[in-house]
């Protein structure tokens, strides 16, 4: 899935195409697309979310946009526009690609 991430009113969730745990404090993910199972090995693989990540996580419970996701780090991290964007960015771009994250269908 190819989307625009300059498109800052784009709004994503939660997929449910990924199972959460917390783990000895902490969060990790387990996809369980295809595109993270080897068939083979019967292997998957799992992901751990770092602090900022946690948090932006926690903020796609419900549909959130670019904007307000680069927003909720610059006031908790102190970051500029720029990097808090980038961030946002690559971290939507990661969880897109791991299933881990949908755009959403809320209009709100």
């Amino acid at each position: 899935m190819r989307l625009r991430m300059t498109d800052a009113r784009m709004r994503y969730v939660r997929s449910q195409k990924v199972v959460v745990r917390r783990v000895a404090g902490e969060t990790i993910l387990v996809p369980f697309g295809v595109a993270s199972t080897d068939l083979v090995t019967r292997t998957a693989e799992f992901f751990v979310l770092n602090a900022s990540a946690e948090q932006l996580w926690e903020s796609l419970a419900t549909a959130s946009d670019r904007t307000t996701l680069a927003r909720n780090l610059m006031d908790a991290y102190a970051v500029s526009a720029e990097r808090a964007e980038a961030d946002v960015d690559a971290f939507v771009h990661s969880l897109l690609e791991i299933g881990a994250i949908e755009p959403s269908e809320s209009r709100d």
